[in-house]
Formats: C-alpha cells, structure tokens, sequence
C-alpha cells in the first residue's frame, strides 16, 4: 500500500492519526484524456487531487449545450465537484489530457473531519478556494464570445496547442 502521508502534510495536515486515515483511503489514479473523473447526478463519492495534466468542470445549459465552469491543472488542485459531502454532484469533470490524480474517499474525509478540526478547516478553506476559482472564471469566461474564450484558453494553456 502507498504512503500518501507526505501529500497531506504539504495541505497543512499534521496528526499522525488523520494523515494515517487519509492515506489508508487514497488511491493513485490514472484517467485517460476524455474520461470523465465526476459525473453530474451521482453521489459525491471521491476528492480527486490534482498530480498532473489538465481538466475542465462543465455544465450543461438549459438546451443541452456544454458551459465550461473551470479548469484545474495544479498540483494540488482540488477536483471536488459542486455538492457537498453527502450530496448529488451538479457537474461534470473531464480530463483534457491524461491526468494523474489521488483519490479520497470522501466517507474517510468526513471521519476525519469529524475528529480533527485543522482537517475540518483545511477542507472548509479548499471549498472556498475551489468555490472563488469558478466563480471568478465564470464571470470573466461569460462575457467573452466563444472565440474570446477559445483565444483565452490558448494563452492560459499554450503548452496544449
């Protein structure tokens, strides 16, 4: 079994015992360019984090036509999905690349979140992060023509083309 403790300690986690639980529930997972990581309508089951490659969260608007919410590709990023732990995921997440992540269980997150408030914290703070991130994207992704936003994806992320 891998030893994911090093990972969650780079996140600020520091007791022994919940960076034990987080790395006994994480898995590393290789998804192919196109994949889906998160699917809307499903239960939030996984927290994907981020080792490499890129991927886009997306909706589908009111006529079936696909509306681009954000683009992760940090190490580290949080691949969460809207919802909350418990709840129905209301987007998708495909991988524009291949993307190498680890996965948590998100029934082990809450365990630990339950018993350690720097954890409980941490994720609070990735939420809102995660949250702004999109928000701020969508604003500025929501003015622009579909070229605008074509051109801006290929200064944002040259080394695709």
């Amino acid at each position: 079994m891998e030893d994911y403790r090093d990972f969650y300690r780079q996140l600020g986690i520091t007791d022994d015992q919940s960076l034990q639980t987080l790395s006994d529930h994480t898995t590393l997972v290789h998804h192919k360019k196109g994949e889906y990581i998160i699917r809307a309508g499903e239960p939030m089951e996984y927290v994907f984090f981020h080792l490499n490659g890129i991927t886009k969260g997306l909706v589908l608007d009111e006529n079936g036509e696909e509306q681009v919410i954000g683009f992760s590709k940090e190490v580290g990023d949080a691949c969460i999905g809207a919802g909350g732990i418990g709840e129905l995921i209301q987007n998708d997440v495909q991988c524009l690349t291949e993307v190498d992540s680890l996965r948590l269980s998100v029934t082990a997150l809450a365990e630990v979140i339950q018993n350690d408030r720097t954890v409980a914290a941490i994720y609070e703070n990735l939420m809102r992060v995660d949250y702004d991130l999109r928000f701020n994207m969508q604003v500025v992704l929501a003015k622009m023509s579909g070229e605008e936003k074509y051109e801006w994806f290929l200064e944002n992320y040259s080394y695709l083309s």
